[in-house]
């Protein structure tokens, strides 16, 4: 129950659908039996249906195995929303919009529901509807031939598809087919988690989004920032992106806080570093400095640490040896040399390589 047919000789495309006159139905009705229509999947001659029962379509004269007939009804109804949603909206763009897009040996399953493009030369976008399971094989090959055919896909659920948590208003039940088409979106930032996905529902007047969803019971329940509008309302962005109203200023709005807050922590952890090294020059270096200026001998920082407060302990057996740095007679090899270790009572001093030997008066002993 195709919506579209080329004519034969001028190669024009006639779309039917509810909205189509009268008169127009008839014109397109005589063009048809003189076989004038043809489909522009397969090529064979159409004609026009527009009774009473069904929704106006083409069908093609003859029961030929065309992959455009091969759509369920629910398909066809999303098809032709999402398509008198997407037209205005990429044409003011100076682009087109196909539905039932053929692409002749590309390896596809069916028609593109609704194919957008534009003039300067950047990808396109391929809306594509899921109204059905479909195998990870085939998914992985649709995937390859959207990116062969220069193209951004963007998936779209139709109502069947959507399976709402009751009582839940964030939750949805994803199946494998849908956790794979989760799409990253910079709008997940609103809410708990990464992923966003989109439903025609309510007989696709509204389309429904799931931003941000988050995993919650294992396999397939997830939580997310659940909006939903009228499809009118929902806007497209060049790069294929379905936005709802007020989501562009609440991201903005979360992006601002979020920066605040970044500054502010930069700031208190500045504050804090500060604070640190003002406590560690109080404890320190104020303690040292009046030590030298009063004329004290320093105490050597090697061997065992010693704590501030042992710096300003000394015993009145402690003799005044030599201040660090300078040369002196090594108390257990007696050569001359820069002295590392010195004994704080005696005043004798060791060099690097006796540092831990015992004097030859004390090993005697």
């Amino acid at each position: 129950m195709p919506f579209r047919a080329i004519h034969a000789e001028t190669r024009v495309d006639h779309i039917l659908w509810e909205a189509t006159s009268d008169e127009t139905v008839d014109a397109w009705r005589k063009l048809g039996q003189r076989q004038l229509l043809r489909c522009p999947t397969c090529g064979g001659a159409m004609r026009v249906r527009a009774g009473s029962v069904y929704t106006k379509h083409f069908a093609h004269f003859h029961r030929v195995d065309c992959p455009a007939d091969n759509d369920t009804p629910e398909l066809r109804a999303a098809r032709m929303a999402l398509y008198l949603w997407l037209r205005p909206k990429v044409e003011a763009r100076g682009g087109t919009a196909t539905i039932e897009d053929w692409v002749p040996e590309s390896g596809l399953p069916r028609p593109i529901d609704v194919h957008v493009r534009f003039e300067d030369g950047k990808p396109g976008i391929a809306v594509w509807l899921h109204d059905r399971q479909l195998g990870p094989e085939k998914r992985e090959q649709l995937e390859q031939v959207m990116k062969s055919l220069h193209t951004t896909p963007r998936w779209v659920f139709t109502e069947r598809m959507h399976r709402p948590v009751e009582k839940k208003k964030d939750r949805v039940n994803l199946s494998t087919l849908e956790r794979d088409r989760m799409e990253a979106s910079r709008f997940d930032a609103l809410g708990p988690g990464e992923g966003t996905l989109h439903y025609l529902v309510e007989g696709n007047a509204k389309m429904r989004t799931y931003r941000g969803l988050k995993l919650i019971h294992a396999p397939g329940t997830f939580s997310g920032l659940v909006r939903e509008d009228p499809l009118e309302d929902v806007l497209l962005t060049r790069k294929g992106a379905l936005l709802h109203p007020g989501e562009l200023e609440a991201l903005k709005a979360w992006e601002t806080e979020r920066e605040a807050l970044r500054m502010e922590a930069e700031a208190r952890s500045k504050r804090e570093a500060a604070e640190r090294a003002r406590r560690w020059e109080k404890l320190n270096q104020k303690p040292l400095s009046h030590r030298a200026s009063a004329g004290l001998p320093r105490v050597s920082t090697f061997g065992a640490q010693q704590s501030p407060r042992s710096a300003f302990i000394t015993s009145p057996q402690q003799k005044v040896g030599p201040r660090p740095g300078d040369e002196a007679e090594c108390s257990v090899c007696g050569r001359v040399r820069r002295w590392v270790a010195r004994n704080g009572a005696t005043g004798e001093v060791k060099c690097p390589d006796c540092v831990g030997k015992v004097p030859p008066r004390k090993r005697d002993s």
